[in-house]
C-alpha cells in the first residue's frame, strides 16, 4: 500500500485528458480500499484513502504544463478561498488514523477545500 499511495487520489472519478494510465490506477486504488476495508475490518484494521486537490509536487510539475499558473488558478477558484497545503492533507490523514475516525471505513476522503464541487 505504501508504494501505491502516490497513485491514489484525483483523476479517479473524473476524466482528465492525457491521464488515462494514472487515472485508471487511481480508480483501482480507490476500489482496492473498499475491498481491503471489507476484508480487514473484522480484524480491527481500517482502510481509507485521501484524495487531495492540487498540491505543488514534482509529479504535478511533471504532468501539468505551466504548473504555477494552474496552481494559482485552482487557489483562486477554491470556495475555501485558498490553495491546498500539505498540512491540510496531513491533518486529515492524522484524523483518519485517530480513534475519532474508528467508524470511518472503506472511504475516499476528498481534501480539496471544495474545489471539485
Amino acid at each position: 500500500m505504501q508504494a501505491a499511495l502516490p497513485l491514489l487520489g484525483d483523476g479517479s472519478t473524473a476524466v482528465v485528458p492525457g491521464y488515462a494510465a494514472l487515472g485508471a490506477a487511481k480508480a483501482f486504488g480507490e476500489m482496492l480500499i473498499r475491498y481491503l476495508a471489507k476484508e480487514l475490518a473484522p480484524r480491527g484494521v481500517r482502510a481509507n484513502t485521501v484524495s487531495a486537490g492540487p498540491l505543488d509536487t514534482e509529479a504535478l510539475r511533471a504532468v501539468i504544463p505551466n504548473a504555477d499558473e494552474r496552481l494559482q488558478a485552482a487557489a483562486d477558484a477554491n470556495p475555501s478561498g485558498r490553495g491546498l497545503e500539505f498540512s491540510d492533507v496531513a491533518e486529515t490523514v492524522g484524523w483518519l488514523a485517530s480513534p475519532a475516525a474508528r467508524m470511518v471505513q472503506g472511504q475516499t476522503v476528498f481534501v480539496d477545500g471544495g474545489l471539485y464541487l
